[in-house]
């Protein structure tokens, strides 16, 4: 079951853990970020109260991008 709002162009849904500690992101947010089977994904927290997902594909293209600025700035 998940639960959804729209937040001014943002997607917030809610996914329950199941008993094996899965978690099945939705439909709406898998297409949106283009994950498919096989894809992996990073989890990424702070201070225990913030976890993040994020496609791997898409963080490598930031940090690649994050880089090539670095490098122009120096």
């Amino acid at each position: 079951m998940t639960k959804k709002a729209d937040i001014g162009g943002g997607i917030v849904q809610v996914a329950t853990v199941g008993t094996k500690g899965q978690i099945v992101i939705p439909h709406k947010v898998r297409e949106q970020f283009g994950i498919e089977p096989g894809d992996q994904v990073l989890f990424f927290s702070k201070d225990d109260s913030f976890l993040s997902i994020v496609k791997m594909d898409n963080m490598q293209q930031m940090l690649d991008q994050m880089q090539e600025f670095l490098t122009q700035t120096k």
